[in-house]
Parts: structure tokens; C-alpha cells; sequence
């Protein structure tokens, strides 16, 4: 009951009737498990997972990775790795997890939004969960309607909050030429 802080599980309904569940503040162990717990318990047509990286992994983190792909394996219809494909990919594969049900985006925000856009339905729930320096938040912006032009992996600005950051709409593309 209790309204979420920005980038800890907040909920919003897009206008295609699809749901998003944004965590992207921090992607600790435990923030990921209490994202895809949530996951886990809403009632969706499909389940979607945006998942990064585990930030500050602990020791022996390629174990930590085939849990947590054991868990997407039976949560998840579609995984979209945007720069985790490599840790989480071997603990759905030995999950029995789809090849053509994992989708790895690397850093490339664009055609993550791409893809989701093409796909999304009424009743799909889309949990999008990585770590503040991923700007992940840009995914949902664009599902939600706002224009991004902005899909660099690199953010040069790395204080602002991609909502009030002016390259939000026009992107960075321009300002990287040699």
C-alpha cells in the first residue's frame, strides 16, 4: 500500500494495456530476488523479464547467476539481457530455458525498446531490473510514450536523472563523431 520510491518496483500501466515493474536504482543480489519475487506473483498473459548484471557480484558470482537463471527459467516467457547475456545465458540453458526465448540486447537500449514495442500485448507485465548506471529507465520512458533518443550505453552526464536530462529526446549520437 505503500507508493514506491523512484526505481525501487514501481508499477505503471502503459496504453497498450502492458504493465512494466521498474527497479533500476541498484541490482544488488537481493534486490533482484525481491524484483522477481514480485515477478513471480503478479498474474500476467506473459511475463517479461529486462534483466542486467548483478552489481557488486559476490564471490563466486557464476553461481549466483545459474540461480537466479533457474528462477527466470520458471518465471519468465522472454528474457531480454541488456548487458548480462554472458552470466545469465548458461543457467538457462541448463534450466531447459527456449534459446529463441532469450534475447541479448548487450548495451543497446534501442533495440530493447524496439523489440518490446514490436511485442508487447495487453497483459503482459514487463519487469525491467538493473542497476542506476544502466539508465534502464529510458526502456520504460519510451514504452510509456515520451520520445528517446538517447540509448548510449555510456552516459557522459552520469548525475542526471534521465527524465530532466536535456539529450533525453535528441540522444548523444552528434556529440561523439571524431
Amino acid at each position: 500500500a505503500v507508493t514506491p520510491s523512484p526505481g525501487r518496483l514501481s508499477a505503471e500501466v502503459l496504453p497498450s494495456g502492458a504493465s512494466i515493474l521498474l527497479d533500476d536504482a541498484k541490482s544488488c543480489l537481493e534486490t533482484i530476488h525481491a524484483a522477481l519475487d514480485l515477478l513471480e506473483d503478479v498474474s500476467a498473459a506473459r511475463k517479461i523479464a529486462v534483466i542486467g548484471p548483478i552489481s557488486e557480484p559476490p564471490p563466486h558470482a557464476r553461481q549466483f547467476y545459474r540461480e537466479l537463471a533457474e528462477r527466470l527459467a520458471k518465471t519468465a516467457d522472454l528474457v531480454i539481457c541488456a548487458a548480462s547475456y554472458d552470466d545469465y545465458w548458461p543457467g538457462l540453458r541448463a534450466a531447459g530455458y527456449p534459446r529463441e526465448a532469450v534475447v541479448d540486447v548487450s548495451a543497446d537500449l534501442g533495440q530493447a525498446i524496439g523489440l518490446l514495442k514490436e511485442t508487447l500485448r495487453s497483459g503482459d507485465v514487463v519487469l525491467i531490473k538493473g542497476r542506476d548506471r544502466q539508465k534502464l529507465l529510458r526502456i520504460a520512458m519510451a514504452l510509456a510514450g515520451r520520445q528517446v533518443g538517447c540509448t548510449s550505453s555510456y552516459c557522459p552526464v552520469q548525475r542526471a536523472h534521465c527524465p530532466f536530462c536535456p539529450m533525453l529526446e535528441k540522444g548523444w549520437s552528434d556529440h561523439f563523431k571524431a
